[in-house]
């Protein structure tokens, strides 16, 4: 009687915890597309020039991503159940603070890019060249902490290679829907109404309000694996095979390799559409 007591309080607590896990990644969603829009909006001012803001951003944005994704992915399996959370906890925070500073840092910029572009004026895709990578050098640190999310909560929220499939569409698709969320309420709504620095702030706070709930529930996932509590929180590691796990060979097959081609190309297909 006392372990289906367990087993039942078990249940509940994950399921509780999966709709926690799932609405803060939803509000991430919100928070990350914001910054998006907002830094198109910052950008702009300072190459001058609508169409290569968007792309500007836009490869920036999707390149830190990836390069998060790949740094995180070298590490998860290595992490507890409770450190991972606080390394997501701690992503989010850190993304909020640094999303404050990157106003001041493009205002600062600005007399770089205005004596570059005395001396490149003739030599368009030099400026051109210049002006991306200063922006690189302002944005890769808070893109790359949003691609270090996604694997992180994956490598958290899957317990079982048999929900593989179905927890990461889960996380990826409710993250989706809050970034077209994010976009649209920041375009139509938010920056008429609060202005850049009020939707910065907004965003910058849902940042900060998704990270320090992780982070305690970090601290609520260590306390029950010293006490005993259900097994669920400890490092999957001592668990035996782990999800993620898998041979150093697949890398080196031919079929997995051009898959991996195919997927890059259907990226840069996507990114030339939008």
């Amino acid at each position: 009687m006392r372990n289906a007591h367990a087993e039942h309080h078990l249940t509940n607590q994950d399921s509780t915890l999966s709709a926690v896990i799932l609405g803060c990644f939803f509000l991430s969603g919100i928070a990350g597309l914001t910054y998006e829009v907002l830094w198109v909006r910052m950008i702009d001012k300072v190459v001058g020039s609508a169409p290569f803001a968007v792309a500007t951003v836009l490869s920036i944005f999707m390149g830190g991503l990836a390069l998060g994704s790949y740094l995180a992915g070298k590490y998860i399996d290595r992490l507890s159940k409770s450190r991972l959370l606080l390394l997501y906890g701690s992503a989010e925070v850190a993304i909020g603070l640094y999303a404050l500073l990157v106003p001041f840092l493009t205002t600062w910029a600005k007399p770089v890019y205005a004596l570059a572009y005395n001396y490149l004026f003739q030599h368009f895709w030099l400026y051109q060249i210049f002006a991306f990578l200063g922006c690189a050098v302002i944005l890769i640190i808070p893109t790359t902490l949003m691609g270090v999310t996604l694997p992180v909560l994956c490598r958290f929220y899957v317990s079982h290679l048999d929900h593989l499939g179905s927890r990461t569409g889960r996380l990826y698709g409710i993250n989706t829907v809050g970034a077209a969320a994010g976009a649209m309420f920041c375009g139509f709504f938010l920056i008429n109404k609060m202005g850049i620095w009020g939707t910065l702030f907004v965003a910058a706070v849902i940042n900060g309000v998704v990270g320090i709930s992780c982070i305690m529930l970090s601290r609520v996932s260590r306390l029950q694996i010293s006490y005993g509590s259900p097994q669920r929180y400890e490092d999957t590691a001592q668990e035996g095979p782990s999800v993620m796990e898998s041979p150093a060979e697949i890398t080196r097959d031919p079929t997995v390799v051009w898959a991996l081609l195919i997927f890059a190309v259907s990226g840069f297909s996507a990114m030339a559409y939008e």
